[in-house]
């Protein structure tokens, strides 16, 4: 989820670099935004970026998988600043050439990553991930393997803010691990008591 929001704030950034000129009279503030949008990317992306990379090092090798991220990360952005040159020195002049040719590119890049980000079938629990592997054995008694869980789970940012705002809990919520039984409220224990077969051999 965060690798998307770190490329939209990314493009949001360029966006602004390219809006402000036709606003004089607001040009700081808005390449300030610009700024300060590209520097949520640069937090974002880091600290997806040591996910991923623990990810793909199935054999204790991220320092590797690293090495060869930054030479493939080198090679498409100075492939990719190629290509601009030429874009631009191609749309010199025309106004509503660069636009479009902008907003399509971005519009490729965000569906691009967002494919990317859903082909992933990562092997670590965060919260939702937990939530649906609780739900699925609660209902089947079954655990589902991360293929199964990736498809379940939701990439885009949308879901997580309707869930709060809406007070819906998921089953994660209603784990308390090393709690005792007397700190429990009412509820968890007859959530408890409903779920006891699970617990015996």
């Amino acid at each position: 989820m965060w690798r998307l929001v770190a490329d939209f704030m990314n493009d949001l950034g360029m966006l602004m670099d390219l809006l402000s000129p036709l606003f004089p009279s607001s040009l700081i503030i808005i390449m300030c935004l610009g700024s300060l949008s590209r520097s949520f990317t640069g937090v974002a992306s880091g600290a997806t970026r040591a996910a991923l990379t623990q990810h793909f090092a199935l054999a204790n090798n991220a320092a590797d998988i690293s090495a060869k991220e930054g030479s493939q990360e080198t090679l498409a952005t100075m492939s990719g600043m190629g290509l601009g040159m030429l874009l631009a020195h191609v749309t010199r002049g025309h106004d509503l050439v660069v636009w479009v040719s902008f907003l399509s590119l971005t519009i490729f890049h965000m569906y691009a990553n967002y494919k990317a980000v859903q082909s992933l079938s990562l092997s670590t629990l965060n919260y939702e991930r937990t939530s649906i592997l609780l739900q699925y054995f609660m209902e089947h008694g079954e655990v589902l393997t991360p293929e199964q869980v990736s498809k379940q789970e939701h990439i885009l940012p949308f879901w997580s803010s309707w869930r709060k705002l809406l007070r819906v809990k998921l089953p994660h919520e209603l784990v308390h691990l090393g709690a005792k039984a007397s700190m429990l409220a009412h509820s968890d224990m007859l959530l408890i008591a409903k779920t006891r077969s699970y617990y015996t051999n």
